[in-house]
């Protein structure tokens, strides 16, 4: 029932280390949360594993039955909480980046990210539909990463939950760079900031929507800095190139450069709006408070705010980058679990139908124009 409830955020360091390191350190952070009080306690974004875009990432994936959510249900129990974070989970013949909620008494909620962010799509397929599991501390609602971004998913949650968790690990584009190998300078992806403040979604926008549902945001994140390979590399350089020209002259030998950028540091815990604690320095880091949920479900009293980004930019992204990488995750998944593994789905045909329609369409007015320009 909602009441008075104690929660914690976590922020660990996304670097790669081995999943028994990781899922120490990860206990710390946890133990550490149950002497502050918390009865929800999340973790963030594939926080077993860490975070690239890599090719180890497809050795990484686990089933329900695997070390990873073993070991939530575990801490879970052992501690009397309910555990919250994300893995790649390996489901039949796809991969999800699930986000899973798991009660003390072994009890388990699944959150499938909808929205792969660009690469990420590379790495799983997109989920479907939102959850709202009802637990004895009340409705809880799940977003993981770019689903944040879209307006209709947060509009999907309103009034029907009493608490969000979001879970992510967002590159900080406004300080990322493509590194070569030693003595090539670096190329500086800054430009794109001012283009796509990523930053301000996990930030101002994000602050804003809490205070719309009037209802209570736990927000943990990764820290640290993303050094990895890119999928389809060349793909990737040439829309970069148009916020920094130096970019062409590697477009010859793309596979060299890797993905250098700091993670957006945005781990918090917001309530009416107002963001009650936080976390401003790297490393694995817990932030806590206590949250007071009211017996009658919260009701936006006004209207929804205004998406960050144009609605039409998120799906061009969302579009364009499942057209680009679904291919590259059936492909990638395939070599290394078997050839039953990612059957294309009706969904990926119809981000591939639409990306295809659009660049006709384009192609043709294009063609239009210059004859009227004749």
């Amino acid at each position: 029932m909602p009441g008075s409830i104690s929660v914690a955020a976590i922020q660990m360091d996304a670097a790669f280390t081995s999943i028994d390191d990781r899922l120490r350190r990860a206990e710390k952070a946890v133990q550490q949360a149950v002497e502050a009080g918390a009865k929800l306690v999340v973790l963030p974004q594939q926080f077993a594993t860490g975070y690239s875009y890599d090719d180890i990432q497809y050795e990484l994936s686990q089933t329900l039955d695997d070390t990873i959510v073993n070991w939530m249900k575990q801490q879970a129990s052992l501690h009397d909480v309910y555990l919250a974070g994300s893995v790649l989970l390996w489901d039949v013949d796809e991969v999800f980046n699930a986000a899973l909620l798991v009660s003390p008494d072994g009890r388990l909620w699944r959150y499938d990210q909808q929205f792969p962010f660009l690469w990420e799509r590379a790495l799983f397929r997109d989920g479907d539909g939102i959850l709202v599991a009802h637990t004895e501390l009340g409705r809880i609602g799940v977003m993981v990463g770019w689903d944040v971004a879209h307006v209709d998913t947060w509009m999907r949650y309103a009034a029907n939950v009493d608490l969000l968790i979001v879970l992510h690990s967002m590159p900080d584009w406004s300080h990322a760079q493509i590194q070569f190998a030693d003595g090539v300078q670096a190329v500086d992806l800054s430009g794109i900031a001012g283009l796509l403040p990523f930053a301000d979604v996990f930030a101002t926008y994000l602050q804003q929507m809490a205070s719309w549902m009037d209802v209570p945001v736990i927000v943990a994140g990764s820290s640290g800095y993303l050094d990895t390979l890119l999928p389809l590399p060349r793909l990737t350089f040439l829309p970069l190139s148009l916020a920094n020209t130096e970019l062409l002259a590697f477009l010859n030998h793309p596979g060299d450069g890797h993905l250098h950028a700091p993670f957006i540091q945005a781990i918090g815990i917001y309530s009416g709006g107002s963001l009650l604690t936080d976390s401003a320095n790297d490393g694995d880091q817990v932030a806590t408070a206590t949250l007071n949920l009211p017996v009658q479900r919260p009701m936006p009293q006004m209207a929804q705010p205004a998406a960050i980004f144009p609605e039409s930019l998120v799906m061009a992204i969302d579009a364009l980058s499942a057209a680009a990488y679904a291919p590259v995750y059936q492909r990638s998944q395939r070599r290394q679990w078997g050839a039953r593994m990612a059957p294309t789905s009706t969904k990926t045909r119809i981000w591939l139908m639409t990306t295809l329609f659009a660049l006709i369409m384009g192609f043709v007015t294009g063609l239009f124009a210059k004859r009227l320009q004749r």
